[in-house]
């Protein structure tokens, strides 16, 4: 089949546009942050607005504050995986917290508080752990120890020829 120059040069163009199409479509990026949201809630339920929530990383000391909403709701973003503490505080109520909550990557935490009536200066300290099941998302993640992981493998100099080989 012979085709003209001109046919050639739009035959050309159009398989170039093509790719460029293909090249610039947008990915999903991996995020390497989690995030911690929940509500908090009165004894008997209700949602209380206008809490402060303060969130704590228990390894570096810094702070982040937020204020529920209307339906006592809060959440912090971008998060670097870590351990935190939860507090909220709001006048007429005792203070309660959530210590050792666990951020991972691309996980969010859900910590729900419930304040009960008294000061400020009483304080409701919540135990437990982080929940591994987010019932709310399908998303899979997990923190590894980078270098011990590599060395279990036997790769920990990143030699393509020290890998594992199947047999």
């Amino acid at each position: 089949m012979n085709l003209g120059v001109f046919s050639k040069c739009a035959l050309l163009t159009i398989i170039c546009l093509g790719c460029i199409g293909l090249m610039s479509s947008p990915s999903n990026a991996q995020s390497t942050y989690g995030s911690v949201s929940g509500t908090v809630t009165d004894s008997s339920g209700g949602a209380i607005s206008d809490v402060e929530v303060t969130l704590t990383n228990l390894e570096t000391g810094s702070k982040l504050t937020d204020k529920t909403g209307v339906e006592g709701f809060y959440v912090f973003k971008n998060l670097f995986a870590g351990h935190y503490r939860v507090t909220a505080e709001k006048t007429g109520f005792k203070r309660s917290e959530m210590t050792d909550v666990i951020v991972q990557v691309q996980q969010t935490s859900s910590i729900n508080l419930t304040m009960q009536l008294g000061e400020v200066s009483q304080t409701v300290e919540v135990t437990g752990e982080t929940p591994l099941l987010q019932p709310d998302s399908s998303s899979l993640g997990q923190v590894l120890p980078g270098r011990h992981l590599l060395c279990e493998l036997g790769c920990c100099e990143r030699n393509k020829k020290q890998l594992p080989t199947q047999g």
